[in-house]
């Protein structure tokens, strides 16, 4: 017999599951008053509410939500904050300009150009991404040239900010050290770049992605009205990945046992992966760093020292 809130199945062995939503007890049923106000008061314990992955889990039967939870689960409440339509940035007389290069060949390669101004405001304002670019066509596009691949007829504008980067940062992996082929002097894909294309990168680092996602949500994010980070609408493929970065999912099995694995899944995060090395130029901002000047401060007593370091004080009793 069917009842609200009651389901039942067999499973491909034949054995019978019999699932009981909550909204089965009619004191728990949003339909009602009374349930009403017990799901308002029961949502409260979980930080997203009804769209909390443990309660989608724990309440509505659905195995798979801790498994694959979102990195940016309220990217839909950020979205009209942080997207924002392109302005003449360039024109700014202060502000400062860096590249950042996430390679790839049959993965997207990404390169992004952002834009920092004096009041600590950070923007991502240009990018390139796109998958089978070769090396030479990929440093005309950084050094500013339109390129159209004969391969596949695809065009490519060239970056209006070149020239201008402090600075250019790249996925450490660009450096790695392959070994020659043949008689191919270059050891890796950061030398074609630098030798024969006269693109030059700094070696950034990985990891630290979710600390740099942290930095978004409880730094940069945090003010609704006065958001520290944001992105030109222009920049499709990191708008595209986003909203879909993502935990890497375990099965209902291991949960019972594990807790969900603090990673990301390694797919379609090309673009993130280069904001990623633009960011962690810079630390956040959350904790200020001490006064220097503070008569008893650890850093007071610390810069006290390098001025007059301490004298042998031992002496006989």
């Amino acid at each position: 017999m069917a009842k609200d809130g009651l389901t039942a199945r067999l499973t491909s062995a034949g054995l019978p599951v019999l699932h009981i939503h909550y909204s089965a007890d009619t004191h728990k049923d949003p339909r009602t008053p009374e349930g009403a106000e017990w799901f308002a008061s029961a949502i409260q314990g979980y930080p997203q509410g009804a769209q909390d992955p443990r309660w989608q889990k724990e309440m509505e039967i659905a195995y798979g939500a801790l498994g694959g939870q979102l990195l940016f689960s309220l990217w839909e409440q950020y979205k009209p904050l942080v997207v924002i339509r392109p302005f003449d940035i360039g024109a700014h007389p202060h502000a400062k300009f860096y590249g950042t290069y996430d390679h790839g060949h049959i993965h997207k390669a990404s390169y992004q150009v952002h834009a920092v101004l004096p009041d600590g405001h950070k923007y991502t304002v240009w990018e390139c991404a796109g998958s089978q670019i070769p090396p030479r066509a990929m440093a005309d596009i950084i050094k500013g040239n339109p390129v159209k691949l004969q391969r596949d007829g695809r065009t490519f504008d060239g970056n209006p900010f070149a020239g201008r980067e402090v600075v250019r940062v790249c996925d450490p992996h660009l450096f790695e050290r392959r070994g020659r082929m043949g008689d191919d002097p270059f050891d890796s894909v950061g030398d074609l770049f630098r030798d024969k294309y006269g693109v030059s990168f700094q070696k950034g680092h990985n990891g630290g992605e979710l600390t740099v996602a942290s930095w978004l949500i409880g730094d940069m994010w945090a003010d609704p009205e006065d958001p520290k980070y944001q992105i030109f609408d222009t920049c499709k493929q990191l708008l595209f990945e986003l909203p879909r970065l993502r935990y890497k999912q375990i099965s209902s099995v291991m949960a019972k046992t594990k807790n969900q694995p603090e990673q990301l899944v390694d797919k379609m995060n090309d673009s993130w992966d280069s904001l990623c090395q633009f960011l962690r130029l810079f630390p956040s901002t959350v904790a200020p760093k001490p006064a220097k000047s503070l008569h008893g401060t650890f850093a007071w007593a610390q810069q006290q020292i390098k001025r007059r370091p301490l004298a042998n004080t031992y002496s006989r009793l």
